[in-house]
């Protein structure tokens, strides 16, 4: 049995909302043998949105994390947020994968194409981004209203994130890359990638191909 820990940094305590990511892996993989194990820090309603919460966060991601490999009998870590928040830290105190969606996610957009454009809810580029991508970014762009991952489920936000999409193709992205886990919890992939006609990376799901890749090996 592989289980995949998946630290969650939007606090919450329903449990729907808590396993969304979890789900969206498992219906990826379709793997009997995989079991995601979602639990999340307390302390942050918003999620993380800006360095002093991140920094907050540290500490509690960490403990968390180690909780997960130790209690949980976790055989990889994903820690579910494109800032790559605690994931430094904690590859230095757990024997297991440790896979930030941010850097994970970065890399399989370039993969897919030599000119990435980032979706996100920051109007400053994240550095597990950019230090992956470098200069094959060539844009980052938040729809209009969005400030905390709770904005991606208010009504009639969709064509916000097509607004800034089309903003991304008009600075020659060949691929579009969501930089906030709150994108995958909206499922808006899909949606995006149907209207814009480019390839779109979730951060969840690449950076779930990562960790499965660091359980599985090359089996």
């Amino acid at each position: 049995m592989r289980v995949l820990g998946l630290i969650r940094v939007l606090s919450t305590n329903d449990a729907e909302l808590l396993n969304r990511h979890g789900r969206l892996l498992d219906e990826f993989f379709g793997d009997p043998e995989l079991t995601v194990v979602s639990r999340c820090i307390e302390g942050h309603p918003d999620g993380l949105w800006n360095s002093a919460g991140e920094r907050k966060a540290l500490p509690k991601i960490v403990r968390l994390g180690q909780e997960m490999a130790r209690g949980d009998g976790a055989t990889a870590l994903l820690v579910s947020c494109v800032a790559d928040p605690g994931v430094p830290e904690l590859r230095e105190t757990v024997e297991v994968p440790v896979i930030g969606a941010g850097s994970a996610s970065a890399a399989t957009a370039l993969a897919l194409g030599q000119s990435v454009g980032a979706l996100s809810i920051v109007p400053g580029v994240l550095p597990p981004i950019s230090n992956v991508l470098g200069k094959h970014l060539v844009g980052w762009e938040v729809p209009v209203g969005v400030k905390t991952t709770l904005d991606l489920m208010s009504k009639g936000g969709k064509e916000r994130f097509v607004e800034a999409g089309e903003r991304l193709k008009g600075q020659a992205a060949e691929v579009i890359l969501l930089a906030c886990t709150g994108f995958s919890t909206v499922r808006i992939a899909p949606f995006l990638e149907k209207r814009l006609g480019l390839p779109v990376v979730d951060p969840v799901i690449s950076a779930g191909l990562a960790a499965y890749y660091a359980m599985v090996g090359n089996r």
